[in-house]
């Protein structure tokens, strides 16, 4: 259960990072909380089960929140 669990919180944080250019910054202030709480968790469970095959998924989506700004 806890690789379906990395999966759906990895699709969760690409979900919102494929709206987050279309959406006002009240609505980003709202979501920037659960993007950080998904991805910490989804890290947070990857490393723990050695989830290899997520990491690059993992990189790349930390790396458009942060560009984005998402993160901050």
């Amino acid at each position: 259960m806890k690789l379906l669990y990395a999966d759906i919180l990895l699709q969760r944080a690409a979900c919102y990072m494929g709206y987050w250019q279309a959406i006002t910054s009240p609505e980003r202030k709202a979501i920037s909380g659960k993007l950080r709480a998904s991805l910490d968790d989804a890290a947070g469970l990857l490393s723990s089960m050695n989830y290899g095959r997520r990491r690059e998924m993992l990189s790349s989506l930390q790396r458009a929140a942060g560009d984005a700004g998402a993160l901050s």
